[in-house]
């Protein structure tokens, strides 16, 4: 058998399972904004695990609702009443209780298993820009944004929210550099990673299609008059008029799509294949592409959008949670949904393993994972985790066969022959076997054990988040299941509902997370407008034209000292007299991405709804761009 990979035996011993459950989610869905509710728990008899026992499904899937134990409710309770105190030490102006308030939340969510606290960070993030914003009180600020850092560093909106309160300070420069720390903290978090990659190749395929039209647009203003003069001539050779009439039907000829529902988009389609018969072979080649794109835009947005829509599904911001160690206030929801949609998947089902053994509820953790292995019963990580089961229980004997199985799955497994030694040492006639195992494991990795008997000091032996390492599977696997064309719509139903009964946002932006469907399956793009009669007729009309147009040279007018600068600040206007078609595009492509740049967000996706970028970063780089980008044009005319 293979060994495990580096990924997997040097990762985090201790579980990362977030175990905030359902009743805060009205602490992190407010956010601190307004008063809290009370905290909703939810009652348990002392028989409470066998009951969670019995709700498993027994055809192997999972739950409806996760259960917690009182244990984790009252764990619950003691961080809601902490982050209580800190928003009246923020009121009272109590910088140094804060801080303690913030060491002992931390301290107790890591006894817990939890990393991050995002919703918390996002509530400290508010009430640090109203100290800013509302009453110019910018050490509370200060202090209120930092606590907002420890609860969860290197979030983007905290730098953000660093970006306004530094200008309402009066430090642009300082701002800005805060603007752009939370740009690049946003290609490093979920979702905003996801979301910004969405918006570039949203901001990409944008900025093409207005490049096209304004190529078309510059093509007709140097070729216009000669194409007008072209269909006056062919109008004239089939009928005899007046010029008036005739220059009337060459106008009504040249601009009929604008009659059309979306006549400007038609219009720049009709006006590049009247263009065609005067162009270059270069401008011919451009025209090709330009349809090309317009055709296959609405594929391109389609298929982004799924990705983003995918990305911020409830199903996948629960595995993306967990893989972190963030909290967000609908972590538990999400993790249903996820079950919903996939019960019976031995990934899911140890990754759900993982979380209740984060959470302390070891009994349902042994359950699950005990059905993993009755499906992959060569799952070494599950084996070790049903060996620390027996481990806690000091129930040796048992937990020495599930490590010595898990030993023959995976040979090279460190950790496997590590916790056999523990196992054995238990036992002092096993003293001899106990030594065999642990030189066993230094023989495969020294170092390894070494860092495991530093880390285990206390606990003695290795658990694993094997569930959560599979988050890549996972991820793979709902991407699957998610553009399923025929979906199981009971299985939909149960999803719809858990993610809050309908289809629109089940994340307010007042609870620090991205807006997402609750439904994350992507609905089908619209098509561009090309209606059979539009096109019928267009069609007909570009025969006909076709038939009559012959290819002429553009007449090139006289040139003045002015021309050259006239040239460099109309980008494409030279290319297009001297033919030059890719020149022609690419010299409009620049101006155009630089300059709908700064409104990337609005072209697509919101990146974070609280405190997202003001923009500023992004309208200096277009900025910049553009004066280096006509002021080298200008020179070149200079020098030419």
């Amino acid at each position: 058998m293979s060994s495990p990979s580096p990924a997997l035996a040097r990762a985090p011993l201790r579980t990362r399972a977030v175990r905030l459950g359902a009743g805060l989610v009205a602490v992190l869905g407010l956010v601190g904004l307004g008063s809290l509710p009370a905290l909703p728990l939810r009652a348990q008899t002392p028989a409470a695990g066998e009951a969670a026992l019995s709700s498993l499904s027994p055809s192997g899937g999972l739950p409806d609702k996760i259960p917690l134990s009182p244990g984790v409710e009252r764990d619950l309770s003691q961080i809601y009443e902490q982050w209580i105190q800190w928003q009246g030490a923020f009121f009272r102006d109590q910088p140094d209780l804060s801080e303690q308030l913030v060491s002992g939340l931390l301290g107790n969510t890591r006894q817990l298993g939890l990393q991050r606290l995002s919703g918390l960070s996002i509530g400290a993030s508010v009430r640090a820009v109203e100290a800013a914003e509302r009453d110019a009180d910018f050490a509370k600020a200060t202090w209120a944004l930092d606590a907002a850092e420890r609860l969860d560093p290197g979030r983007p909106e905290t730098a953000f929210a660093r970006a306004r309160i530094r200008l309402s300070e009066g430090r642009r420069a300082a701002a800005l550099w805060s603007e752009l720390d939370g740009l690049r903290r946003t290609f490093s978090a979920f979702p905003g990673s996801s979301l910004a990659g969405a918006d570039l190749a949203l901001w990409a395929l944008f900025s093409l299609l207005a490049s096209a039209g304004l190529f078309v647009a510059l093509q007709m203003a140097v070729k216009g008059r000669l194409l007008f003069a072209d269909l006056e001539t062919m109008i004239g050779r089939t009928v005899s008029l007046p010029s008036p009439v005739l220059r009337f039907l060459a106008l009504l000829l040249l601009l009929w799509p604008l009659l059309l529902p979306t006549g400007p988009l038609w219009l720049l389609l009709y006006w590049s294949a009247l263009l065609f018969a005067h162009s270059s072979l270069s401008e011919r080649v451009v025209l090709s592409a330009l349809w090309a794109l317009v055709a296959l835009s609405p594929v391109a947005a389609d298929h982004v959008r799924r990705r983003a829509d995918f990305a911020l599904s409830p199903a996948m911001r629960g595995v993306e949670s967990l893989v972190e160690g963030r909290l967000h206030g609908q972590l538990f929801q999400d993790l249903e949904q996820l079950g919903t949609l996939m019960p019976e998947d031995p990934a899911v089902i140890q990754l759900m393993a993982d979380l209740h053994r984060g959470l302390g509820q070891w009994d349902l953790a042994l359950e699950l994972y005990r059905r993993v292995v009755e499906v992959e019963p060569g799952n070494a990580w599950a084996l070790i985790d049903i060996g620390g089961y027996y481990f806690f229980k000091r129930d040796y004997k048992n937990a020495r066969s599930y490590y010595e199985e898990a030993t023959v799955q995976q040979p090279n497994n460190v950790v496997a022959y590590y916790n056999l030694s523990q196992a054995f040492s238990e036992d002092r006639f096993l003293l001899d076997d106990a030594a065999a195992a642990l030189r066993r494991a230094q023989e495969i990795d020294a170092g390894l054990v070494s860092q495991l008997q530093q880390e285990t000091a206390r606990q003695r032996v290795v658990t694993f988040d094997g569930g959560i390492a599979r988050a890549p599977e996972i991820r793979e696997k709902l991407a699957l299941r998610l553009a399923d064309p025929e979906p199981d719509p009971d299985l939909d139903e149960r999803a719809r509902d858990r993610a809050g009964g309908s289809e629109g946002s089940v994340a307010s932006p007042t609870n620090g997370e991205a807006p997402m469907s609750g439904h994350p399956t992507a609905k089908a793009a619209a098509p561009l407008p090309f209606g059979q009669v539009p096109g019928a007729l267009g069609a007909a009309l570009l025969a006909l034209l076709f038939t009559q147009l012959r290819p002429r040279n553009v007449p090139v007018g006289p040139r003045s000292g002015w021309t050259p600068y006239r040239d460099a600040l109309v980008p494409g206007l030279a290319s297009v007299r001297e033919g030059r078609g890719g020149h022609a595009w690419v010299g409009l492509l620049i101006p155009t991405a630089l300059l709908t740049l700064p409104l990337i967000e609005r072209l697509a996706y919101p990146l974070f709804p609280i405190y997202s970028a003001t923009g500023s970063a992004l309208w200096i780089v277009a900025g910049v761009g553009l004066i280096v980008f006509f002021g080298a044009r200008i020179a070149l005319a200079r020098l030419g």
